[in-house]
């Protein structure tokens, strides 16, 4: 294990590994609502119906599928 100095302490990877989890699910359950409701509003308004925007949104979620698949196994 390694350690890495970060704002006056000592953090060892397995810290690391959590604070840098509580940093994304912090991104994921504050920010990520915000940037849908603008994607979908800025998708709505550049073609003119709303079914396109709710779209936008279910491609992001195939993407992110598509990129989940391609992670190797951990074993």
């Amino acid at each position: 294990m390694y350690t890495i100095f970060m704002e006056g302490l000592l953090i060892n990877a397995k810290e690391r590994q959590c604070f840098m989890l509580g940093l994304l699910s912090i991104f994921l359950f504050v920010y990520m609502p915000i940037l849908y409701t603008v994607l979908v509003g800025i998708v709505t308004q550049i073609t003119g119906k709303s079914n396109y925007g709710v779209f936008s949104i279910i491609l992001l979620f195939i993407i992110g599928g598509i990129i989940l698949i391609k992670v190797p196994d951990k074993e």
